[in-house]
């Protein structure tokens, strides 16, 4: 007789093209747009408490009070308040403003953006990126372009013990 042996696998976690996570009336309307015009695969997570960088993967975890809830290429933060883990663990200051942040590739943050029309950019930014075959978006690293739409880079995020 064959005995079924308990899974050791961990769950099988679902993975997205946008992760919007954070409750708020931009971040709904950023869904929204990004499912309907871009036809991407959107998982909205109001109740995330982290977003964590995979450096391996090139991916983003969304973590809620039961673990890892989801995987996705690009996050959408709106709130401000959850934790931000980019590139080597580094936590995003709170206090941290701009579209787009040198340190976190594919985060996009609708709140103090600095932008007139922070889901509108992010629309078209991630049109862009899907139009030209880019994969990551991410501010350049000089601060004086910190804050600025047009001083953003394209390329694969290069680790630092390669440069």
């Amino acid at each position: 007789m064959f005995l079924a042996q308990p899974d050791s696998r961990p769950p099988c976690i679902p993975e997205f093209d946008v992760a919007v996570v954070g409750r708020s009336f931009a971040s709904l309307r950023a869904a929204e747009r990004l499912r309907r015009e871009l036809r991407l695969s959107v998982t909205e997570s109001p109740d995330a408490q982290a977003a964590r960088y995979d450096e391996v993967n090139h991916r983003w975890e969304i973590d809620t009070a039961g673990g890892v809830a989801a995987r996705a290429k690009i996050v959408v933060e709106s709130s401000g308040t959850i934790l931000v883990e980019g590139r080597r663990g580094r936590s995003l200051a709170q206090d941290a403003d701009g579209l787009v942040v040198h340190g976190y590739p594919n985060l996009f943050r609708l709140g103090d953006s600095g932008t007139p029309d922070p889901v509108g950019s992010v629309c078209r930014l991630v049109g862009h990126m899907r139009t030209n075959v880019l994969d990551y978006i991410e501010a350049r690293p000089t601060a004086a372009f910190i804050n600025r739409l047009d001083a953003v880079t394209f390329d694969r995020p290069v680790p630092r013990n390669l440069l």
